[in-house]
């Protein structure tokens, strides 16, 4: 809600202003402060309205026992008003005061339950009505004296003591070190009023203050959480130390029954809150960025263990709270909140997105203890002391701040891991994941220079004929279009039979084919040479539907082949320390490309080594036919090749399959050096298949050999130049 304000510094004004008359208003309006003007001793009449006992209190420094009693004469006593805020006591001359107040009770309410509601009574306190003790506050010496002005203090006054249709006392002994306390206005009401009252009161005054502590550990205990998954970010220890500070002054109400010495415990809730506020300008320091130097904040502590000090020094606990309040409040506390509040300005104006929150914050506190001195200037009781409330609000704010930047953390964080995973899938589409599975890396960060594993797989290659002159006849644009559209009909089969495209160079293409006997899913039984075959068989089906629809468009035809071989190769990186690249490198490899090429030569689609055909675990379910036996470049010994015609037209593939037996025949013959009569069974083979290019190749080796017949070592390899 607060970034619209970004561009509108009057509508934020205009808020902080409704803020500020939200705070100060209800109480300066609600008039809670009674003057009573009754120029006699109050009667209680009814109790279906409350009688405040404001008039003609009187009051004796001292300590007697006597004091205490109904009969006792106070008429020489000093008189005042309650309430009184600031109440100065005179604990030069003595720590106890008596206070003692008479009115009536009309007799008429004889038999009904009366409530005495006193409000906040002084630190240590006995109440007595008509001399009998009926409720106290705090403990008396020679206990150590603690006790809390902050409770809510409410009695029933018991009906055997209260004299009906004549006069009756109030008396309170109070013991203090300070130099000054509150008087509140107390009432006679009745029980169920008292009670309601008290619950108010104990909720705004009492209960609010330890909901502050508990707030305050449980944000600390996040912050602390916060600095220590990121300790980097060390405004969380700031903030973290400052919220303890908060809690262990706002905790004042958990001493009421513990035995310590009050002006220790007041020494230890200033220390803490001054030492957290030192620690919450740490945090905003360092979470602005701003003034935020070691010399600062040397300064800023310095300054504040010379308080904590100064005041623990004290003698007693007046000149302690002297201290505190006509000193470091003015010199140090309130400079320290005008701070923070300036630097949240300054980081609002430098377009942090996160001071608006936390200027609101320092606003809320500000503007709850202005009110809370403006009343105790004039010495004047609100409705209710709003400080705590601010202070409540404020670490409302620092939750808030944090859920803001957490959020904003988690959506850069998505927003990374959505950018992260396209880099991934840009990362896939040049290195394939099953290449990093084959090298044992599960990411590509931790792939290095020379890494490498020997595989046993099966290597797919695959050319288009004559593409070079092809896109002579197109435009670059058109040439990518048909190359793209190409390659995508040519992986699908690759991918759907588990095998992977190591690289496209060009317009051919490499892929890979692994033994995957150890993968659960891979329950098809088929080794790599199987998939291998599968692969190139849908390859070429793919080609004649592309080819339907590139005649429709440019009335052309492409024509591919594709060669395949099976063993061990390598897989690896290769490159420099600023560009790396992923390989497969081996003799498999080498063999593979050349058989491809054979494909021109005679005039195959596909055309697989014995050692993918010896690989194949359902060769039957394949359309396969033995070629030649083939020296290919760079290599020595020769290698067995078969054609695979599953994909060719229909009339090729029958005539094919018709003359395999013949085919076989004519190549035992070859090899067995009878060039006539093998001449003769491809001649026959020949007029049965005159589309097939393989009996013309036999029948003019077997001419050339009957005219130059080979050598005893010859092994009938053809040697091949490419």
């Amino acid at each position: 809600m607060l970034k619209k304000f970004d561009h509108d510094p009057k509508g934020f004004l205009f808020l902080c202003m409704w803020v500020l008359a939200w705070i100060l208003l209800p109480s300066a309006c609600s008039t809670p402060i009674y003057q009573i003007e009754s120029t006699g001793i109050e009667t209680v009449k009814t109790l279906s309205e409350r009688t405040y006992l404001g008039y003609d209190w009187k009051v004796a420094i001292g300590d007697n026992a006597d004091y205490a009693s109904a009969d006792y004469d106070d008429s020489q006593w000093q008189s005042l008003t309650f309430p009184i805020n600031g109440y100065p006591y005179a604990i030069k001359k003595s720590n106890f005061f008596w206070f003692r107040k008479h009115f009536y009770v009309s007799d008429n309410l004889r038999g009904e339950s009366l409530g005495y509601f006193s409000g906040k009574l002084p630190e240590a306190t006995e109440l007595y009505f008509n001399g009998a003790l009926i409720g106290t506050s705090g403990s008396m010496p020679p206990d150590n004296y603690y006790g809390n002005s902050c409770f809510t203090r409410s009695f029933i006054l018991p009906d055997g003591l209260i004299n009906y249709g004549g006069k009756n006392v109030v008396a309170m002994r109070v013991y203090t070190e300070k130099s000054n306390g509150d008087l509140k206005l107390p009432f006679v009401t009745n029980n169920t009023d008292r009670i309601t009252t008290f619950l108010i009161e104990y909720t705004f005054n009492t209960a609010l203050p330890n909901i502050v502590t508990f707030l305050a550990l449980i944000v600390a205990s996040y912050f602390f959480l916060m600095y220590i998954r990121n300790n980097k970010e060390r405004f969380n220890l700031y903030i973290g130390i400052a919220l303890v500070g908060v809690a262990i002054w706002s905790s004042g109400l958990t001493f009421e029954y513990m035995p310590i010495n009050f002006t220790l415990i007041n020494k230890i809730w200033y220390s803490a809150l001054f030492i957290g506020e030192c620690f919450f300008v740490f945090y905003f320091l360092d979470f602005y960025n701003i003034h935020n130097h070691p010399a600062v904040k040397i300064v800023l502590f310095s300054a504040t263990l010379i308080s904590c000090v100064t005041f623990w020094m004290a003698p007693d606990l007046a000149s302690t709270m002297f201290l505190i309040y006509n000193v470091f409040y003015v010199v140090l506390l309130s400079p320290m909140n005008i701070y923070i509040l300036v630097l949240s300005i300054m980081a609002w104006k430098r377009g942090n997105p996160y001071a608006r929150i936390l200027f609101v914050g320092v606003l809320l506190v500000i503007l709850t203890a202005f009110h809370d001195m403006f009343y105790a200037f004039f010495f004047q009781e609100p409705v209710m002391w709003l400080t705590n409330l601010g202070i409540g609000l404020w670490i409302f704010t620092l939750y808030l701040n944090a859920a803001n930047r957490f959020m904003d953390t988690k959506n850069k964080a998505e927003e990374l891991n959505i950018e992260l995973s396209q880099q991934k899938n840009a990362f896939f589409r040049f290195v394939p994941s099953q290449f990093l599975s084959l090298l044992g890396k599960e990411s590509a960060i931790d792939i290095t220079l020379g890494n490498s594993s020997l595989k046993r797989m099966s290597v797919l290659f695959s050319d288009i004929r004559k593409f070079t002159s092809l896109s002579e006849e197109l435009s670059p644009d058109q040439s990518f279009d048909l190359l793209n559209a190409y390659l995508m009909m040519m992986e699908s089969p690759i991918t759907e039979n588990q095998g992977f495209v190591d690289k496209y160079v060009g317009d051919a293409i490499m892929a890979l084919f692994a033994e995957l006997e150890s993968d659960p899913s891979d329950l098809s039984g088929f080794s790599s040479a199987d998939k291998a075959v599968k692969a190139a068989i849908g390859m070429r089906r793919n080609l004649l539907e592309f080819n339907r629809n590139q005649k429709l468009k440019h009335n052309f035809l492409l024509n591919n082949g594709v060669g395949i071989n099976t063993g061990s190769l390598m897989l690896g990186t290769v490159g420099s320390s600023h560009r790396l690249d992923t390989t497969v490198i081996g003799d498999s490899v080498n063999l593979a490309a050349r058989l491809e090429k054979l494909t021109q030569y005679y005039r195959v689609s596909i055309i697989i080594s014995h050692m993918s055909f010896n690989a194949l675990t359902h060769p039957e379910e394949f359309d396969i036919r033995e070629l030649d036996l083939v020296t290919v470049k760079g290599r020595n010994e020769p290698c067995l090749i078969y054609d695979v015609f599953s994909a060719d037209p229909d009339n090729l593939k029958e005539n094919k399959l018709a003359t395999m037996e013949l085919l076989s025949e004519g190549i035992m013959a070859y090899r067995d050096k009878k060039f006539r009569e093998a001449h003769g069974i491809f001649k026959k083979m020949r007029e049965k298949s005159p589309d097939d290019i393989l009996p013309v190749l036999y029948m003019k080796r077997c001419l050339e050999y009957v005219k130059n017949p080979p050598s005893e070592q010859w092994n009938a390899s053809f040697r091949v130049h490419y």
